[in-house]
């Protein structure tokens, strides 16, 4: 799962209360309803009728769903929702701005980085536009272009509260190797946020991870059980939290975030399997099965948004290591973020193959990225023969 951090922000503060009446998150198993009376699933009017809503109401309603999508974990049945809202200004060159910045968000959670900016750089020019400036700084990062993200990030201050101008620059500062840096700035932004202000879930997320990179596992994860009792629909900080956990070799603890969530989308599938397994936990079964028939699902569709966990799941659960190392490859082409870098540098080692790794290694040489745990990863990647 991508880090949007700019999603929760969004989710947050700018969508108030829910437009769909929608159903449970897919499990991968076909349902059946009990009576032909049964409701599947609820729509407004608005949304039934979305032929017929003006610009500024598409954009409305495209933005709400996309945050009940991130609350979902990126539930790709609401995006396509949002997508079919915008269907009569999909190809236009120049919608209005509130249309081109839901396009453009669309379309980089479906990874059409390229399309996202073609959109938010004419949105950026405007800088008033705190949303687009956020967005456009986020895809930027996670195309590795950190000398044009931290221009945007830096035009942030004084046009918006300074807390969310930290929030956009400290993730840059940490993945350039100046982790201490970045943990001093959202440290004191978390000092101008009260508790359980929106912003202040969001923050303390992406310090949790800035931790993680600097690895301070242990401080990392108090820090993210804070940023969930803030709010308990991130499912990002759940999954970093679950993860770290298990490297701390605590995997019962994040067996726990998962046990009282019964629906989970696949990247939580994902982790709560890991978890269970690296627990010897008896009962994960069910959901080991789940996330086969998912993965199965997704080939068969041909889905290319989820490259990095397929690759995780084709190591870790499969044992399948050419697949895991070829779609490792195939993803750091399309997107650069740390969890890119790292699925690419361990699909390699486990393939004793040095030269795929190219892409990563580099990444690592250039950005002076000094987590301890990438940094032994390379390094055992660099002494293969």
């Amino acid at each position: 799962m991508q880090r949007t951090t700019w999603l929760a922000l969004m989710g947050t503060l700018l969508v108030t209360g829910v437009l769909l009446l929608l159903p449970k998150p897919s499990t991968g198993r076909a349902f059946t309803p009990g009576s032909p009376d049964e409701v599947l699933q609820k729509v407004t009017e608005r949304v039934a009728r979305d032929a017929g809503l003006s610009e500024a109401d598409a954009a409305d309603v495209a933005k709400r769903l996309i945050a009940e999508s991130r609350k979902r974990g990126g539930d790709p049945r609401l995006l396509g929702q949002a997508q079919a809202v915008l269907a009569p200004w999909w190809n236009e060159p120049a919608p209005a701005a509130p249309v081109r910045l839901m396009r453009a968000t669309i379309k980089q959670s479906l990874h059409d980085f390229d399309g996202a900016l073609t959109d938010l750089d004419v949105l950026a020019e405007n800088p008033l536009d705190v949303q687009a400036q956020l967005t456009r700084a986020t895809v930027l990062t996670v195309l590795a272009r950190y000398e044009d993200a931290e221009p945007q990030c830096l035009a942030l201050r004084g046009r918006t509260d300074e807390a969310v101008a930290a929030a956009c620059l400290a993730p840059l500062l940490a993945l350039r190797g100046r982790a201490p840096e970045a943990v001093k700035l959202l440290g004191a932004a978390l000092l101008q946020v009260p508790k359980k202000a929106p912003l202040r879930g969001w923050l303390l997320s992406i310090l949790g991870e800035v931790l993680t990179w600097s690895g301070k596992l242990e401080d990392a994860v108090l820090i993210l059980r804070d940023a969930l009792a803030e709010d308990d629909t991130d499912t990002y900080s759940r999954l970093l939290l679950a993860s770290t956990l298990t490297e701390l070799a605590r995997p019962a603890e994040a067996v726990a975030l998962f046990a009282s969530r019964p629906e989970l989308n696949d990247a939580e599938l994902l982790e709560a399997v890991l978890s269970a397994r690296a627990a010897h936990t008896k009962d994960a079964a069910e959901r080991e099965a789940v996330l086969a028939e998912n993965v199965e699902a997704s080939r068969r569709r041909g889905d290319v948004v989820h490259r990095r966990e397929e690759s995780r799941y084709a190591l870790r659960i499969e044992g399948d290591v050419p697949r895991a190392l070829a779609l490792a490859v195939a993803n750091i082409a399309v997107q650069k973020e740390p969890a890119d870098v790292r699925v690419l540098l361990e699909a390699a080692l486990a393939a004793k193959d040095r030269a795929a790794a190219a892409p990563a290694l580099e990444w690592m040489k250039k950005t002076g990225f000094a987590d301890p745990r990438f940094v032994s990863l390379a390094g055992a990647v660099e002494s293969l023969p």
